[in-house]
Formats: structure tokens, sequence, C-alpha cells
């Protein structure tokens, strides 16, 4: 904020005495004003000084030379034959802003006459940053002064409209002269009019001057004077206080040299001792907090590493969650009996293939017995051939127990016919691995079976999770649906508390539940209002009547045919509607039957 003061620049005077619109412009704060006798300088005078400052229109503060003889009414109307007479006088203020700019207040005074009354009207403004005349004009083009509602609109948000003297030198006191009570500020004023009586060089009096000078100051304040004595007070003893500082200081300077310098010598080693020890401390804790901060970053790396492995956990269960919806709404899903039949079909074979293993194994056992009784029929051959008859009996008898008679007997013939012991043993040895064969397949076949079982566990643990989530799904679903029902019933039943509280706006049961169906859809309802809207307005119309007295009929009689007519003969309460239970019960069922429909 500067610190510049104010320094008048224009002032002018509206409409007053003998003077249209007259501004006079000051140069460095300063106005000189020249002319022959009777040419008003002394009525500029009692026009601008100071009555723009302070507003006061008594005759013995306005006319220079402290007369009583003209009031401020004689400069609007007696001066003059008019009947009523409205002026201004303005005074303008600048001072620089400390930016390179101008910072600018315009204090005025407006006021109005009549000649058959008494009194003059006066309103009191201040005007920031605008300029008169070049801003805010003061008379309009017809070269008549503006009203004070004129004035209120010229000045705008730039000024401010004040209510009394007493504020509009207040207002002047703290924006533009700044002084600290209003005192100070009266006796400026006092001292300017002192100073502003004519002819004050011709009888100049230097001790008159002085004395008036003296007079237009302020008096001493006692406190002023109490805080100068308690001051000088106080310079006294802060001089004894110093003079005991400086004896204080020499004791203890003197003291310093012989005693404290060794003893501050001796802590100070003492303490360098324990920095010392305190900084190998602190090395060794930054070389543990260093490892520490090591270790933590690790931890941090493995606890990002152990983050990211979670990320792609979770993106794994979507991914899984994903298949689990896909193969619930895939084709195979609704095969799903298929795959139980597969089961079945699987346990079937399962236990068919059980069957023929254990009559497999029965044969191999048969089989490997016959083979062990076939090499002992041979060893006995080779010793014994006086026997051969009876031992291809019991071989016979061995392979028809085998299901084997048929190459036994082909072999017995061989052997009759002359076959060599060796080549009936690798016949037999032949028969043997076929059984092997027939051993081999029959394993195949059991592990298919086991690979069957393992697809159909899977298959039967699948569709018992799908069947599960199925069912919470199911539960949702039933709960969702019931939810949006109990939504729907207290949709229904806002709507239709809004269509009875109604009074002037009657709407029938179809509209209500048209009303309702659109609600509950998040369409706009004005539409399906319109209707009710024409009827109202048209029932309206007819109850306007010609005299106050038959307002209360007219209103009554309309809504009472109306109500008869929504009614419908039905049974009606006292004021001729039916209860609010049979409309609330009607519009809902009309309601139902619209919604049904839509």
């Amino acid at each position: 904020m500067t610190s510049a003061r104010f320094v008048p620049t224009r002032a002018g005077i509206v409409n007053l005495y003998e003077y249209a619109d007259q501004t006079f412009e000051f140069a460095g704060g300063r106005l000189l004003l020249r002319g022959h006798n009777t040419s008003g300088k002394t009525k500029v005078l009692e026009l601008l000084f100071p009555f723009c400052l302070d507003g006061d229109i008594s005759p013995a503060r306005l006319d220079p030379f402290a007369g009583t003889a003209k009031e401020m009414k004689w400069n609007l109307t007696g001066c003059i034959e008019v009947e009523n007479r409205t002026g201004y006088v303005w005074i303008e203020f600048e001072r620089p802003d400390g930016s390179g700019g101008v910072e600018r207040v315009t204090a005025g005074i407006g006021m109005k006459a009549w000649r058959d009354r008494p009194g003059v009207t006066r309103w009191y403004w201040l005007l920031h940053g605008a300029r008169i005349g070049e801003d805010v004009p003061l008379v309009r083009p017809d070269r008549e002064p503006v009203t004070r509602a004129g004035l209120v609109d010229a000045l705008g948000d730039d000024g401010e409209l004040l209510g009394s003297p007493s504020e509009y030198r207040e207002r002047l006191r703290e924006r533009v002269f700044g002084f600290a009570s209003a005192d100070e500020y009266r006796v400026m004023l006092e001292l300017m009019r002192q100073l502003r009586r004519p002819h004050l060089s011709k009888s100049l009096d230097p001790a008159g001057v002085a004395a008036m000078l003296a007079s237009g100051l302020p008096a001493v304040d006692d406190a002023l004077l109490r805080r100068l004595a308690g001051g000088l007070e106080q310079l006294e003893a802060l001089e004894a206080g110093l003079a005991r500082t400086r004896a204080n200081r020499t004791r203890l300077r003197a003291f310093h040299d012989r005693t404290y310098r060794a003893y501050a010598q001796a802590l100070v080693r003492e303490r360098g001792q324990a920095l010392r020890s305190a900084d190998g401390a602190a090395r060794t804790a930054a070389d543990a907090l260093r490892t520490a901060a090591s270790q933590a970053h690790c931890l941090a790396d493995e606890e990002a590493r152990l983050g990211a492995e979670q990320e792609q956990r979770q993106a794994e269960v979507t991914t899984l969650e994903g298949e689990e919806r896909a193969l619930v709404t895939s084709a195979a899903w609704a095969s799903v009996a298929e795959v139980a039949q597969l089961g079945r079909s699987v346990q079937a074979e399962r236990t068919a293939a059980t069957a023929r293993r254990e009559a497999a194994s029965e044969a191999v056992a048969e089989v490997v017995t016959a083979e062990a009784e076939l090499v002992t029929a041979v060893a006995a051959l080779e010793t014994a051939a006086a026997g051969a008859d009876e031992r291809l009996d019991e071989a016979d008898a061995v392979a028809r127990g085998t299901g084997l008679a048929a190459r036994a007997a082909t072999l017995r013939e061989q052997l009759v016919a002359g076959l060599a012991p060796v080549a009936w043993r690798d016949a037999l040895r032949d028969l043997a691995q076929g059984a092997k064969a027939v051993l081999v397949r029959q394993g195949e076949l059991r592990q298919a079976v086991r690979v069957a079982d393992a697809a159909a566990a899977r298959a039967r643990a699948a569709l018992e999770t799908a069947a599960t989530r199925l069912t919470a799904a199911r539960a949702l679903r039933e709960e969702a649906d019931a939810q949006v029902e109990r939504e729907r019933f207290a949709l229904e039943d806002a709507v239709t508390g809004w269509a009875e509280a109604l009074r002037e706006l009657t709407l029938e049961p179809e509209e209500v539940a048209a009303v309702q169906v659109a609600a509950a859809s998040a369409d706009p309802v004005e539409p399906l209002l319109a209707p009710a809207v024409g009827r109202a307005r048209v029932m309206l119309a007819g109850q306007r009547p010609a005299r106050p007295r038959r307002r209360q009929a007219g209103r009554a009689a309309p809504a009472t045919a109306v109500r008869e007519r929504r009614c419908g003969g039905r049974s009606t309460c006292a004021t001729g509607s039916p209860p609010r239970s049979e409309r609330a019960s009607r519009l809902r069922c009309t309601q139902r039957a619209c919604l049904t429909r839509g």
C-alpha cells in the first residue's frame, strides 16, 4: 500500500447559485481564484470548502464572513425564480498507487429544495476510480442535473451512497485524510474555516495567526505526557542498570581468565572423547543400517515377486472362472445327461472287464498248470516210452479242461505218427504264448477302463461344481426378482399416493397406471400428464367466478362433479369423493392391468 497523500485535483459545482456546470482544475493540490468583486469567488469557497468535506449547511459555517443571512436553500431556489431545484458539489482527490497508476476518490453532495417547503434534502456519495463528467455524468443531455435515483444508477459498483453527514465525514476521514480520530478531523475543518476568511492579509496579526494556528492544534494528551515522564524515569533506571552490568562484566571477565578457561578446556577434552566414541558407534550403526536396508531391499524384491506371482495366480483364477463360465454356457454343458450315461456305460464295461479279467486269470492259471503238466509229460515220455498212451490220455484230459482239446488231438496224432518230443514241446510253447497275448490284451483293456473311470470322475466333479453354481445363481436370480417386485410395488404405491394427494390436477386410474409404467421404465411422464393438465385448465377456466362471494361455490361444484364422474356411481365420502382405500384399490387394479399389457 502506498504512503503518499491524496491531493485535490478537481472540484465542481452543478446547478447551484449562478453556476450551471462549473469545473475547477487544481495545480499541485492548489487552486487560485481571480476575479473582480461580486464575481463569485467567495461563493465558490462557501460551496466547496469546507462544505464538500463535512456537509454542514448551517449559515454560520457556510458564510466565510460567519454571517447568518444566507442559507443553502437560497443557493437553490432563492437566487432564481424556480419552484424546485437540484444541485451538486463535488471534489476529486488523487495519489499514486505505487504501480505507475493513480488511485482516485471523488466525494460529493447532492441537494434538492422546494420554494414552498422548508429545509434542503441532501444525499452524500463517494466514487472510487471513475471520473465525474467522463465516466459518471451529473448533467443529463437536456442540461438538467440527474436525480438521486439517476445518480445511484450512474455510480453502480464503483460508488457508495451514504446516509448522514456524520457517516460522510467518517468515510472521508478514513479513506482520504487518514486521521486517527474524529476530533483531529474536526480540528482540520475548523482551521480551514479560519484560514478562508476574506481579506486575511489586510489585517494580518502574527500573534493572532499564531493563536489561530495554536487553537487549531489538538491539545497535548495527558496520557502522552505521563508516558514521556515514565520514559525519563525508565532512562535513569537503564543508566543505573548499565553501570551495574559493566561492573558485572569486569568481574565475569576476571573469573573467566583465572578459573573458567581451564575448566572449559578440560570439559571440551572430555566431551571430544565422548564425541569420538559416539562417532564410532554411529558408524557401526550406519553399517548395520545399510545391512538392514539391503535386507529390506531384498525383502521388497521378494515381496514384489510374490505380488507378481499372486497377480499371475489371480489371472489364472480369472481364466479358470472364464473357462468355467464358458463351460456352463457351452453346448457340452447341455450334454451332461450323455456324460452320466457314459459313466454308467463305463461302469458296466468295467464290471464286464473285471469278469473277463477274472476268467482270463483263471484261464492263464490253467494254461500255466497245463504247460507244467505238459513239460512233465514230455520228460516222462523221454524216459518211459511204454507209458505214452496213458500219458497221452492224461494230456488229452488236461487239454479238454483248458479248451485246447483240438490242438492236443492234433499233437497226439503227430506224436503217434512219429513227431519228435522237442517239436511237440515247441508247439505247446506257441500255444502258451498265445494265451499270454490274450492276457496282455486284457491288461490294456483294464488300463483303458481306468482312464475311462478317471474321465468319468472328473466329469462328475465338474457336474457337481456346475450344479452348485447353478443353484447359487438361481438363488441370486430369485432374490433379485423378489427385490425388483418389491421396488415395483413401492413405486406403484408412491405414484398412487402422489395421485391421491393431487387437488387441482385430477388423474384417471388409467393415466396413473400409465405414469407408473413410464416411471418404472425411466420414460418421460410429461406427455402422459398432458390430457389431465388440459382438463384441469378447462375446469379452472370454468371455475373463475364473477364476484369473490361465489368463489367457494365455484370451486366446490366442478370438484364434486369430477369426483362423481370418477366414482362412477359407487359409494362416496362426505366430500363427494370415494374413500381413500377404495380409490387406492381401484388405482392398483388399473395399474396391474396396464403393467401386464406393457
